[in-house]
């Protein structure tokens, strides 16, 4: 019987992230992306870009640059500080915990 070999996990650089978002954003001009993110003929217009990938790696790829934004951005706005709201003083919540976007 067939065993599958295990998918090689893709391994990428700074230059070949840098290279998708920009597709991403030349695909964004061209009106290639929804509120869902890029349309078929967007993903296909990237895909191309990238031989020694394939759709589903750039895919993920791009979903993890996402979620490491959110959280990034996420942890822009949480800091833990605020106002209590009986005294009107500053307060700092210690119970508050920032996500960690796990790696690749």
């Amino acid at each position: 019987m067939f065993q599958q070999m295990p998918p090689k996990r893709a391994t990428w650089t700074e230059d070949e992230t840098k290279l998708l978002l920009d597709l991403c954003l030349q695909e964004k001009e061209k009106c290639n992306f929804t509120q869902q993110g890029l349309t078929m003929a967007g993903w296909n217009n990237i895909y191309t870009n990238f031989s020694h990938f394939d759709k589903k790696q750039c895919n993920n790829k791009l979903g993890y640059l996402k979620k490491a934004y959110l959280t990034w951005k996420d942890g822009l706005t949480a800091t833990g500080l605020g106002r209590d709201p009986r005294t009107g003083a500053i307060d700092a919540l210690s119970t508050r915990k920032l996500k960690k976007v796990p790696s690749p």
